[in-house]
């Protein structure tokens, strides 16, 4: 389940933020609000084991409404995905 963290105002918008929980390569992976289109600023992988950040935002993308998915696996960890939403 993601969990939805208030949204920071920037002179260009918002950018939101979800801390949710990864899955199998190519697997959707749930982001509440965020939408088809919406831009990814950044996908950080939290390794449960060691707490190491991994970049992923070149791994991932935006399949739908409410969902991403990562090129790579990410079971067990915890994804931290931030966006500006289109207007």
């Amino acid at each position: 389940m993601s969990k939805p963290i208030k949204p920071i105002e920037v002179a260009s918008g918002l950018i939101k933020s979800v801390l949710t929980t990864g899955a199998g390569a190519n697997s959707d992976i749930a982001v509440a609000g965020i939408k088809k289109g919406d831009h990814l600023i950044i996908v950080l992988e939290s390794a449960v084991t060691s707490a190491i950040l991994t970049d992923q935002t070149a791994n991932a993308t935006i399949t739908a409404d409410d969902k991403i998915q990562i090129s790579v696996t990410t079971a067990s960890d915890k994804i931290l995905v931030f966006w500006q939403p289109l207007r």
